[in-house]
Parts: C-alpha cells; sequence; structure tokens
C-alpha cells in the first residue's frame, strides 16, 4: 500500500495509513471497528501485531480492500533486486529527475541487450505514467515483475554506502540460521 506516495510494509504502517486515508480519527477508527483506541493506538506503534481479521475490519471501515497475495518464495538474486529496486521506489518523491535518467539509461540498454526490448518497452511506458504506479510495478512480486527488474534501469541512483548496505543486508538473512 502507498500512503503519500510512501511505501507501506509493515502491519502497524498499514492500520496508520489506511486509518489516515479514511480521515478517521483513532477513537473514530476504534468505534467503527468495534474495539478500543488504545487497541488502535497499539497496533499503530507495533506493540500489538493486529489479526488478519481485525486488518480486513480496518480495511472495511477505510473504505478500502485488503488484497493478500502469496507468491514462490524469492531467490537471493530476486530478493537483492527487489530490496534495490524499493529502497529507489521510495525515494523517487523526493528525486523525480531519476526519472530522466532511467529514460536516458534505457536508450543504452537498448542498444547493450536489444533481446531485451519487451521490458524496456514496459519501463518505458511506467516512466511516462503515473508515479503512484511505477512505484508499485517497482516492488511487485509476480513474475513479470520479477523479470522486469531484471532488466532494471535504475542502476547507480543510489549511491554505493547505500547498495552495499542492502546487498549485506539481503545476504545475511539467507545466510543466517533459523
Amino acid at each position: 500500500m502507498y500512503y503519500n506516495n510512501k511505501m507501506v510494509t509493515t502491519a502497524q504502517g498499514l492500520v496508520m495509513a489506511m486509518r489516515r486515508a479514511s480521515g478517521m480519527t483513532v477513537r473514530g477508527l476504534a468505534a467503527r471497528i468495534g474495539t478500543s483506541a488504545p487497541a488502535v493506538t497499539d497496533y499503530e506503534k507495533g506493540r500489538h501485531e493486529p489479526r488478519l481479521s481485525t486488518l480486513q475490519r480496518i480495511a472495511d471501515a477505510s473504505g478500502m480492500e485488503l488484497v493478500i497475495e502469496v507468491h514462490p518464495r524469492l531467490t537471493l538474486e530476486e530478493t537483492r533486486s527487489l530490496e534495490l529496486s524499493r529502497a529507489v521506489a521510495e525515494k523517487l518523491p523526493e528525486h523525480p529527475e531519476w526519472i530522466a535518467k532511467a529514460h536516458e539509461r534505457l536508450e543504452k540498454l537498448r542498444t547493450v541487450h536489444p533481446q531485451s526490448a519487451t521490458y524496456f518497452d514496459e519501463w518505458e511506458q511506467l516512466l511516462c505514467g503515473p508515479l503512484s504506479k511505477l512505484m508499485q510495478r517497482m516492488v511487485a512480486r509476480d513474475q513479470r515483475a520479477r523479470d522486469l527488474r531484471s532488466a532494471s534501469p535504475w542502476g547507480a541512483v543510489l549511491d554505493q554506502p547505500e547498495r552495499i548496505e542492502i546487498i549485506a543486508r539481503v545476504r545475511s538473512q539467507f545466510t543466517s540460521c533459523p
């Protein structure tokens, strides 16, 4: 979910984003879903994790649709690509000049990788469309989005220390023991 062009990736962020998007107060949302204001505050502050049924009630009360998707587990490379893409997507609203850089990079990539023309065409359409749609596609987990990220025009927009930190974090998720 996106709220004010910012991606929401936690349950607490989701609860707060749905409530704010609906214009309700904490008390108003609590009354609509049949719980207490402190319970809603606990969800928003991450002190308690809402159940799926609670998230559904919050979505209904907020006039939203809760959609859950299940996808095959990502490989190390796919996870790294997704997390790098997520970092770019989160910063795009603050860096609109990156769109022009992506257009330029696509032109260079087309000459080096002509076999990926369909992906480059899709990126061009996304870059010319609404920012929210571009950001959503950049972090989608479906197979087409995975394939699209393999032909990403976002190379080198993040600084090297940030890329290294993301890559190290992803690698540690794959190498840590349960």
